[in-house]
């Protein structure tokens, strides 16, 4: 599977890829006190580019290998600056066609829907493209 853009009246949302490592770091040294109650453990180095470097290669090849789906998002008026994450993971073929959803906004940019629209233009192309048939939060 190849990267794939979406975009929503407000976002845009990209799938992960190797570049967005600098920005994932960013986005987690702004929010680790944020999100660490939420979170599970974190690794160390989750706040360094070169961590996410990795990160990122290895969710593209998940991504290509039709296992995880992570995407990015950036808001029109921060065209570089990751404001959330949307992540589709242990995704299940078969008759189950099922995955697990987790999501995360950067606390500047709560309380206006983002993650609302975000999870609307994903959910989406997770039923329509990927032809999942359940997604379960958690």
């Amino acid at each position: 599977m190849e990267n794939v853009t979406l975009t929503t009246p407000r976002l845009t949302l990209r799938t992960m890829a190797p570049t967005h490592a600098a920005g994932l770091a960013a986005f987690f040294r702004r929010n680790e006190a944020r999100l660490r109650p939420w979170d599970p453990p974190r690794p160390n180095g989750i706040v360094e580019a070169s961590f996410w470097e990795a990160e990122a290669a290895r969710a593209a090849a998940d991504y290509r290998d039709g296992a995880v789906v992570r995407w990015l998002m950036f808001g029109p008026d921060t065209p570089d600056r990751i404001v959330g994450r949307v992540n589709y993971t242990q995704i299940v073929r078969g008759p189950f066609q099922s995955c697990m959803l987790g999501y995360a906004i950067d606390g500047e940019f709560e309380g206006r829907g983002l993650m609302h629209e975000a999870l609307q233009a994903t959910l989406r192309h997770v039923f329509e493209s990927l032809q999942l048939h359940r997604v379960q939060a958690n």
